[in-house]
């Protein structure tokens, strides 16, 4: 089964040579998979740093979008460039460890479509995260879990993997953070799984999530849901 670590990356100077080398290290002996950034329309470094990085890791492909069109485009980019059986995607900030990518493989292997790292089942939280943050994502996942049909419990997590047909052909996702969200309301009759993720503070660079301008269109999602269910099978979660 042939793996893809997808992460777009805007401009991450600071963090992205450790990420790549990161993945590389902990992944190289556990699994066939190529990496694949989307370098989305950086003004630093991170384009000559991948470069260079590209000279030296035969499996890293980068695709370079002219401007910044958000994380929603740079995952849809992604999507379309991916090679592997199965996608998995992570920030490119080091807030999500790649040891966990085993793992969701795994759960992939024993039957799951989807596999998302979760805050919020036994085992998962946050360290080093500001409180408001805290809360507000707490509150935001309470409320998105009561308010539409989704079965699982960290619904804006990014570190997920996909079983490659089930984002063959997504419909509109958006172009910003709440990407993660509109994915999950188009593939909630398929199979999911959580595994308890540990998500840390990021320790370079800056944060691209703007809550006051995510919390608005959060709720219009909520007011407005996609109703577009592309899978027929049963939904089941369990956790590994």
């Amino acid at each position: 089964m042939k793996v893809t670590v997808l992460a777009p990356a805007y401009n991450e100077e600071a963090v992205i040579e450790k990420f790549v080398r990161t993945v590389m290290d902990q992944l190289g002996g556990l699994l066939s998979f190529d990496m694949l950034i989307v370098n989305d329309g950086s003004s630093d470094r991170t384009g000559e740093i991948l470069l260079r990085l590209q000279q030296e890791y035969n499996n890293l492909a980068v695709v370079t979008h002219p401007v910044n069109q958000g994380l929603g485009a740079g995952l849809k980019t992604g999507f379309s460039h991916a090679k592997g059986d199965v996608v998995v995607t992570l920030d490119a900030d080091l807030s999500q460890p790649p040891s966990l990518i085993p793992k969701m493989i795994e759960e992939i292997k024993m039957g799951a479509d989807v596999v998302i790292g979760s805050r919020y089942i036994q085992g998962g939280g946050m360290k080093g995260v500001p409180r408001w943050r805290m809360i507000i994502s707490r509150l935001g996942n309470w409320l998105i879990r009561n308010s539409l049909d989704i079965r699982v419990k960290d619904c804006t997590s990014g570190l997920r993997a996909y079983r490659r047909g089930a984002v063959q052909d997504l419909g509109e996702i958006g172009s910003g953070f709440e990407v993660q969200l509109k994915i999950l309301q188009q593939l909630v009759q398929v199979r999911f799984a959580e595994i308890p993720l540990n998500l840390v503070n990021r320790t370079a660079g800056e944060s691209k999530m703007r809550y006051f301008s995510l919390v608005p269109r959060y709720l219009f999602l909520l007011a407005f849901p996609c109703k577009k269910n592309r899978k027929k099978t049963k939904t089941f979660v369990f956790e590994g």
